[in-house]
């Protein structure tokens, strides 16, 4: 009797003890998690910006804050939006990328998961990896409202701008594209200019590969140029290279 109550005993704690262990492996897997996603987000660019619009036109000057990697919109001292506590920012503009004569909130950020609840059905298992996407948000009634939003990018995006490079009333999505090995810090190995073509972007022109930072647009005469830092100094292209290049 008594060996049957001492197996009964042992057994009981052999569970608990995989159970303690289980726990365990699953707390480490959230705590890498958690420090994968901090090396994810780290750059050498933190930025800190503020701009000021009426985006909805309520003639009420919103202001936009990004510190540490977080944006909050407010109006008349009141958060409208915030973004998610599971987000790192990069960078925020605010430009008509669509083309629909409306000023939209784009935003470089990272963050896991390559789809939200909208997972396409051929799409077995969402990919929970710390990647890069791009996003895009009009403030409407003062709420944000998503205008579109990309998977997990193919390549980070450094840095980010957007202008009218060639006058022809469609904004270029202009970018220096990076890689994600590049961890924590990301570099621009390709510029590259996008166009919105009305579900997504279409690339128009990349260059060949180097080392590039600092993007900037600048215009010159009513001209605009890219100007970036590379390995071999200051670089300024004109505002829309060959794209048959």
């Amino acid at each position: 009797m008594s060996r049957k109550i001492t197996g009964k005993i042992l057994f009981f704690v052999f569970v608990l003890v995989i159970v303690a262990l289980g726990g365990s492996y699953y707390l480490s897997s959230d705590q890498q998690h958690a420090a994968d996603y901090s090396e994810a987000t780290r750059s050498e660019r933190i930025i800190s910006k503020k701009e000021e619009a009426d985006l909805d036109n309520n003639a009420i000057q919103e202001t936009y804050s990004l510190e540490n990697g977080r944006l909050t919109i407010m109006e008349s001292l009141k958060v409208i939006w915030q973004s998610p506590d599971d987000w790192w920012l990069d960078d925020f503009v605010l430009a008509d990328t669509n083309n629909d004569g409306v000023i939209d909130i784009n935003l470089s950020l990272w963050k896991a998961g390559d789809f939200g609840n909208s997972k396409p059905f051929w799409v077995k298992e969402n990919d929970w990896s710390i990647k890069n996407h791009f996003f895009i948000f009009d403030l409407i009634g003062g709420a944000l409202k998503m205008v579109w939003g990309s998977s997990n990018l193919g390549v980070p995006n450094c840095e980010f701008k957007i202008e009218d490079l060639d006058n022809d009333g469609k904004s270029d999505l202009v970018v220096l594209e990076g890689a994600y090995s590049q961890r924590p810090a990301c570099h621009g190995n390709y510029i590259a200019i996008w166009q919105w073509n009305d579900w997504g972007f279409t690339n128009e022109w990349r260059s060949d590969q180097g080392t590039f930072a600092n993007l900037k647009i600048e215009a010159v005469e009513g001209k605009k140029y890219i100007e970036v830092d590379s390995e071999n100094g200051v670089l300024s292209l004109p505002g829309r290279p060959n794209v048959n290049q």
